[in-house]
């Protein structure tokens, strides 16, 4: 660890105000210091001197002395969120992650800077750790202990995010041993039967993902394949899989034959593209017991044609 980087962050980490913090170290000063603490992370690498300065920066990002130190604080913590992924740090990746989570529930940060640490979340499935991608999700699913920016309160994902969730829920879902991370107070975890139930429900059944209101070509052919990949391993959830596939051509089916009643051409092609999509795919899955579902379905298609 760099003494001289503890020093300061005991000297500096107690003086919890502006004024104060601004009477020891003027607002140049501060600006200074945020370039020469990026430095020392590009030199150093130490992840004791990096943990201590993840924490000089948030402690700047609340009592900076004018509002570019606080955004320039914020920005640097992005920096070394992208930093630690390049270089596979994942205590830091960690440790900035649960830094993010705090910061969109702080008062401090404006609702700007909130929208962008929640965009600045999705990069975090970048990291090789899967631990660390899989919080991702959790943050997402997990309602209790993430009460405001959950997949029940935010509806509308970027395609990237929802891409990111998908092959989350495929990871954990083909993975028996799966131990999910922890939010901030929670001691029990997401279980992973209320992580699929909330999959199922707002992905595969409900109005963010197939059932969407506005058809999102991108969105459903994410949800397409997670279920296709998850139907056709061999683990305790991929008959979950195999039933969302077989209800999702039932609706489908649905779909086809009220767009054809309207005489909507684009909406037919469309749905018509997902149809043949999955086709193409569940000769390679086994359905057991659900063939004779399947082919129900198949023969209302067929019948449609």
């Amino acid at each position: 660890m760099d003494e001289s980087i503890h020093d300061l962050y005991k000297q500096i980490t107690t003086l919890k105000d502006a004024i104060k913090l601004s009477m020891i170290f003027p607002e140049k000063k501060q600006a200074e210091l945020l370039e020469t603490l990026m430095e020392k992370v590009d030199r150093d690498q130490d992840d004791k001197t990096i943990f201590l300065i993840v924490k000089l920066y948030l402690h700047f990002v609340q009592f900076g002395a004018e509002d570019e130190i606080k955004q320039d604080a914020l920005t640097c913590l992005f920096m070394i969120k992208s930093f630690s992924i390049r270089q596979d740090k994942q205590a830091i990746q960690q440790q900035c992650f649960l830094t993010f989570f705090r910061l969109i529930y702080a008062r401090f940060l404006t609702d700007e800077q909130k929208s962008m640490c929640l965009e600045e979340l999705n990069e975090f499935y970048e990291s090789k750790k899967e631990h660390i991608r899989w919080y991702l999700i959790v943050f997402y699913f997990d309602d209790k202990h993430n009460p405001y920016y959950n997949i029940l309160k935010i509806r509308e994902l970027s395609d990237q995010c929802f891409q990111n969730l998908c092959d989350c829920y495929a990871e954990i879902s083909m993975s028996d041993s799966t131990i999910l991370p922890l939010l901030p107070d929670d001691e029990k975890g997401l279980a992973i039967d209320t992580l699929e139930q909330r999959f199922f429900n707002q992905f595969v059944y409900g109005e963010i993902g197939l059932h969407a209101k506005q058809y999102n070509k991108n969105q459903a052919r994410y949800v397409i394949d997670t279920l296709i990949k998850c139907a056709k391993g061999d683990h305790s959830r991929s008959q979950s899989a195999k039933k969302g596939v077989i209800k999702h051509l039932d609706f489908l089916a649905n779909e086809l034959q009220n767009t054809e009643q309207k005489e909507d051409m684009d909406s037919m092609i469309a749905i018509q593209d997902d149809i043949d999509y999955i086709k193409q795919d569940i000769i390679t899955i086994t359905f057991g017991k659900l063939e004779p579902q399947l082919q129900k379905v198949m023969t209302r298609l067929n019948t449609s044609l």
